[in-house]
């Protein structure tokens, strides 16, 4: 079971400042670029909301260790470039940030399951989001190194790593990047 399974969003969207009524949570949490959740995730709402996607301004995506295996890796950089593609085409306002958050579990050698080196080819390939249009949400990656902020299951953020996600992501997405502090 997880301890926080969204409240990364909701405190992100609370630190923004953006009300309910300005803004679609698409998908949180089990999703990747690597198995076409996100692309799917983002076609349905494009086919449900046509009328508003003009409207759209920005959009932001952070995924991290479910892209993270050997498969996934070797798909990644189309996936998303696939992404970027379909919504600079159909989201034509809008800004798209894309940020990796991977997590070191208590065993230094593996990450969920996943390789060190896996995860730092998956990082570079979101890193490269920028050759497809996208912005990368610099140092997001840094937010959950402190198990503390792990929840229950050893994967997702507890209610503190859900509000450090938000102080963090919310930073990054206004300048592009986050200096990640914990005192």
């Amino acid at each position: 079971s997880y301890d926080s399974y969204s409240s990364w969003v909701s405190n992100t969207v609370a630190r923004l400042n953006i009300t309910s009524d300005s803004y679609s949570n698409i998908a949180v949490s089990g999703h990747s670029f690597s198995d076409e959740t996100r692309l799917g995730d983002l076609t349905s709402w494009v086919n449900s909301n046509s009328d508003k996607c003009d409207k759209v301004t920005n959009l932001v995506i952070c995924g991290g260790i479910n892209d993270s295996s050997q498969s996934a890796v070797a798909v990644l950089e189309s996936k998303i470039s696939d992404f970027c593609s379909y919504a600079k085409l159909n989201l034509p306002n809008a800004k798209i940030q894309i940020g990796y958050i991977g997590v070191a579990r208590a065993d230094s050698s593996v990450l969920y399951g996943r390789t060190l080196d896996y995860q730092k080819q998956a990082l570079a390939i979101y890193h490269n989001c920028t050759a497809y249009g996208a912005e990368y949400l610099n140092n997001v990656e840094f937010i959950l190194r402190n198990k503390e902020l792990i929840g229950s299951d050893g994967l997702h953020p507890n209610a503190t790593g859900g509000v450090m996600l938000g102080k963090y992501i919310s930073n990054a997405i206004k300048t592009g990047a986050c200096d990640v502090f914990y005192s």
